[in-house]
């Protein structure tokens, strides 16, 4: 009776990804079925819950996706956009990999400009995965980031080419170029935290 009544009650359509349709909420809850006994057995103990599940097929969508990744089969991950936002999501870590080795060699916390080019790398290839997902949290949050990267890198420069003028003008003021004084390297290449 339960499949029937789902069958009937929770007639949504199938969406296409790809080649392979996911099936609507009443096929996904009757796979379910088949495939876990626990819930045969919940449903079998209380009917509230098969009525409950028959009124919100969107539960049956989410328990079909219970899986540690929340990907209907382990081939999901082989999708290019998934690849993609490994990729992404890799060259927005690295960026910590890279401040944590220069500040053990510095033995000070410390934050290389170098760390803002990969997270705006990271960002924007984040952002290319969120939108394809249509996840606007997501899109959001990453947007922001772009900002506030973009940002820094526009404070470090500023930063460089002020001292350099000041260099130049000191070379001037002084008649010519001192060539046995060099800027710090801190001072283009970094940025304390």
């Amino acid at each position: 009776m339960g499949a029937l009544a789902l069958t009937a009650i929770l007639s949504a359509p199938g969406i296409a990804v790809g080649e392979e349709p996911i099936p609507d909420a009443a096929t996904m809850l009757e796979t379910l079925l088949e495939q876990d006994a626990r819930l045969s057995r919940l449903i079998d103990r209380d009917s509230r819950l098969l009525e409950l599940l028959n009124e919100n097929p969107d539960m049956v969508t989410n328990m079909a996706n219970w899986g540690p990744l929340h990907v209907r089969t382990w081939r999901a991950l082989t999708d290019p956009w998934v690849i993609f936002g490994f990729g992404a999501q890799g060259l927005f870590m690295v960026r910590f990999v890279i401040q944590w080795v220069v500040s053990e060699r510095k033995k000070r916390s410390y934050v290389p400009v170098i760390f803002w080019y990969f997270s705006i790398a990271g960002g924007v290839t984040m952002l290319i995965y969120a939108i394809h997902r249509r996840d606007p949290v997501f899109m959001v949050g990453q947007s922001l980031g772009l900002l506030i990267y973009t940002r820094n890198l526009v404070l470090i420069y500023r930063r460089k080419w002020a001292y350099e003028e000041v260099l130049a003008e000191r070379a001037e003021k002084a008649g010519g170029l001192d060539m046995d004084y060099h800027a710090p390297a801190s001072a283009a290449e970094s940025s304390p935290v």
